[in-house]
């Protein structure tokens, strides 16, 4: 992910955030590198999610959890119109 958005810099690509999903344990090492206005997605009582709940003082980005798609769409549809 750090790889992939320094590419995008290099190619004049800013983001003004992150939108990150994940469910295993190994997607807890990207989430440790997201910022304070960041997201993330992680699904609900899979590794991912248990991880961040032990260590939350660790995760910068703003966790939300989900278990269906429409949670998911409702979220990002509020920070499409700017809440």
């Amino acid at each position: 992910m750090k790889d992939h958005i320094k590419e995008r810099e290099k190619a004049g690509v800013e983001f003004s955030k992150v939108i990150y999903f994940g469910e295993g344990g190994n997607n807890f090492c990207p989430t440790l590198r997201l910022s304070a206005n960041d997201y993330v997605f992680p699904r609900v009582s899979f590794s991912l999610h248990k991880r961040i709940e032990k260590q939350s003082d660790q995760v910068k980005a703003q966790v939300v959890p989900w278990t269906c798609a429409s949670s998911i769409l409702e979220t990002l549809q509020n920070l499409n119109n700017g809440d």
